[in-house]
């Protein structure tokens, strides 16, 4: 129980940071918080939407981290319904 209670916690915190930081855009931001596995979700929530553009951040691996981890971001480019922008 105060593992979910932490998930909860943690994911509300994000998305008050997430949604002070959208604030400042001049576009319209949605803020989700869920738990799951997050690359399906992202895509079923994009195409619940019907969203035009998913934006995910990226970083720095290794080739080797690459290939022996998977990644939000390459299942989000494999399967999203829409264009998907990645920064770093």
């Amino acid at each position: 129980v105060m593992l979910a209670d932490e998930h909860i916690y943690l994911g509300a915190a994000a998305a008050e940071t997430a949604a002070a930081a959208g604030a400042e855009l001049p576009v319209e931001v949605d803020i989700e918080s869920g738990v799951g596995r997050p690359g399906p979700a992202l895509c079923e929530l994009a195409e619940d939407r019907k969203s035009d553009v998913i934006v995910i951040g990226s970083h720095e691996r290794s080739i080797w981290d690459r290939l022996l981890t998977p990644s939000v971001g390459g299942y989000v480019i494999g399967h999203a319904p829409c264009s998907v922008l990645v920064v770093r």
